[in-house]
């Protein structure tokens, strides 16, 4: 059987600041999300829910 091959992870400390940077940028936009519903009594056609 063979082995798959293996990559090695890539090394964090050289990246850290740009793994804090977006983790912070991520944050950010989770912040500001929003969600608004708007309901309609009309009926909706089988169709579209299918």
């Amino acid at each position: 059987m063979m082995r798959p091959r293996l990559v090695p992870a890539p090394k964090i400390d050289s990246q850290l600041d740009e793994v804090l940077r977006r983790a912070q940028e991520f944050y950010e936009t989770m912040q500001r999300r929003r969600t608004f519903r708007e309901f309609s009594d009309h009926p909706v056609p089988r169709e579209v829910i299918e």
